[in-house]
């Protein structure tokens, strides 16, 4: 195998390495975005006030849990971008200057190569010497910033498991709290209907002592306007009786 073809392959593998690991950030992406969801789920749901020791494992269990979610980002930033710096990848001269520069090479052999048997020749590889030498420098350089950035997505997706392992252990308090706040919300539902139930009672009992007071009321009046018109009438009557008996001894 030819050196410069050696060395050409090197450089276009850690292209394609660089192009392929543009895709690896996609599986920590969605991982964080879903134990995020999670967790703020976790922390926003769950009932301080039923049981403080509960509430402390729970609280530490997910103060971890985003401190793993929060280093796992930090390592995924820097190995997408290293934040503010960036990285910056080596590359051969554009085709232009390569053309020209080789150009020059050759016209400067055939002027001051006249002691070289064949200049042509002599220029052809000095020209691959350059190549070659060019290829090695920029593909260590290369090859160092994909090793920089497979290292740092190493640290993601390993600080990414922590966060797993500590969101199911954070699921047993969670669960056990989401459990008994259900309870207690029933029990209390329950209460409320109990207490429902007894207040539509009391106004069916009120309503129907209403009615019956109403209709006791009501016959009450019956008999007074009854009783009234009775001794209206008796008393006209004694008084036409004795105005009948006056005027009968006058006449006598």
């Amino acid at each position: 195998m030819k050196e410069f073809d050696f060395y050409k392959e090197l450089y276009f593998e850690e292209n394609r390495r660089s192009r392929e690991m543009l895709n690896s950030y996609n599986i920590p992406i969605a991982i964080i975005t879903a134990l995020t969801t999670v967790l703020y789920f976790f922390i926003t749901n769950f009932n301080y006030n039923i049981e403080e020791f509960l509430s402390g494992i729970f609280i530490l269990s997910a103060i971890t849990t985003g401190l793993s979610i929060l280093i796992a980002i930090f390592f995924l930033i820097k190995a997408f971008s290293n934040f503010t710096k960036g990285y910056e990848y080596s590359g051969l001269s554009y085709p232009k200057e390569l053309y020209d520069w080789k150009k020059e090479l050759d016209n400067y052999y055939e002027q001051y190569g006249s002691e070289f048997e064949e200049p042509q020749k002599i220029s052809q590889i000095e020209y691959e010497k350059f190549i070659i030498e060019t290829l090695v420098e920029q593909t260590e350089e290369n090859m160092y910033i994909n090793d920089k950035k497979h290292s740092n997505i190493y640290l993601s997706k390993k600080f990414l498991i922590v966060g797993l392992v500590l969101t199911l252990l954070t699921l047993i308090p969670f669960g056990y709290n989401f459990f008994k706040k259900n309870e207690k919300i029933y029990k209390v539902e329950l209460t409320d209907n109990n207490i429902k139930n007894k207040k539509q009672d009391l106004n069916i009992t009120q309503e129907k002592l209403n009615n019956l007071l109403n209709l006791i009321k009501s016959e009450n009046y019956e008999r007074r306007k009854e009783k009234k018109d009775t001794t209206t009438t008796t008393s006209s009557e004694t008084k036409i009786d004795k105005r009948g008996s006056r005027t009968s001894e006058t006449k006598k």
